[in-house]
């Protein structure tokens, strides 16, 4: 595939994810979505004024506790897209394979799975990004350290990247939860983002290593430039390339941890749904309910796909030898 396609082609998938993660509350919930109204327009303030069905108008009268309604105004009601929230249980209606009303079926409670399914996708987005911003401040800050000073500091900061990088990070994972006792996002963001840093370390020291010697920077230096301001105005800018296609490829690696550990029941505890407990319900009724599965496995599929092949994309588009400009 070529960089322009690969890049192109991973930017749509993300930005798909991305949405669907972002959008979770709107698309999924027994809510619906209102907008203030008046006089049969919708107000979308920058925007202009739309006008509206009047079969759409819902009047409220007496309501001052939002937008101070008088009889004039209303409140425009837009059902969501999916109208069942991730906890609502119908036990009239188990394990039904997908249909008009329920388009991925419904779990061993009645609950919906393209319900579920849609808020999964914002926890295992959320954790996956926000993981890799741990790992990326702690790498660059570990590599940058190691690469520009050099001598001791390289030589101690070295030996703990490589104690960090012997361990099993599924083991080294789990052993962090266990030590934190605690369930729900933030304790698997946070084990995540501590134990997957090294990768980035090592770019970033490589980086620094290469570039510490240049011209540049010896006349930054000879100006009287500090370290801080040399690392960071001068270096890092450099090495950003590495950095991001490492990241992009994070992203994918901590949104599989993730699910594995969901899958495993150590990670993201029910009823909040995350594709990895999903897979895991649907693998415990995988006979009455083969839909189960369809949904997050396809979802983890188009983030990792999306995702690598953006870093694939970056990694050829931000080298000048592969991208044909050297």
């Amino acid at each position: 595939m070529m960089p322009r396609h690969s890049l192109r082609a991973g930017g749509v998938l993300v930005s798909f994810v991305l949405l669907v993660g972002l959008f979770a509350p709107v698309l999924s919930n027994d809510k619906p979505i209102f907008l203030w109204t008046r006089e049969g327009r919708v107000l979308l303030p920058p925007l202009a004024d739309y006008p509206i069905p009047a079969r759409w108008k819902t009047p409220i009268a007496g309501n001052e506790t939002l937008w101070k309604i008088t009889p004039e105004e209303a409140w425009i009601r837009i059902p969501a897209l999916i109208p069942y929230s991730v906890t609502e249980i119908d036990l009239d209606s188990i394990l039904q394979p997908p249909s008009r009303r329920h388009w991925l079926g419904t779990d061993r409670l009645g609950r919906d799975v393209a319900a579920r399914w849609v808020h999964g996708a914002a926890v295992s987005i959320t954790v996956g990004i926000f993981a890799m911003l741990i790992s990326l401040g702690i790498g660059v800050l570990f590599g940058s350290t190691a690469g520009y000073f050099g001598g001791i500091s390289d030589t101690i900061l070295s030996r703990i990247l490589e104690i960090v990088f012997c361990f099993p990070t599924l083991f080294l994972i789990l052993a962090l939860i266990g030590m934190i006792d605690s369930t729900g996002m933030v304790p698997i963001i946070a084990a995540i983002g501590l134990t997957r840093w090294t990768g980035m370390a090592r770019y970033v020291r490589g980086e620094f290593l290469s570039l510490r010697e240049r011209d540049f920077v010896r006349s930054a230096r000879a100006a009287g430039a500090s370290n801080a301001r040399i690392i960071f105005h001068h270096i890092l800018p450099h090495s950003l390339p590495p950095v991001l296609v490492t990241a992009a490829f994070g992203v994918s690696g901590a949104v599989l941890l993730e699910t594995a550990l969901s899958f495993l029941g150590f990670g993201i505890q029910p009823p909040t749904p995350s594709w990895g407990n999903i897979l895991s319900e649907g693998q415990a009724a995988l006979q009455r309910g083969w839909w189960l599965t369809l949904g997050p496995a396809a979802g983890i599929f188009l983030t990792v796909l999306g995702f690598n092949l953006l870093g694939d994309g970056l990694r050829d588009r931000l080298d000048p030898i592969a991208d044909g400009r050297l």
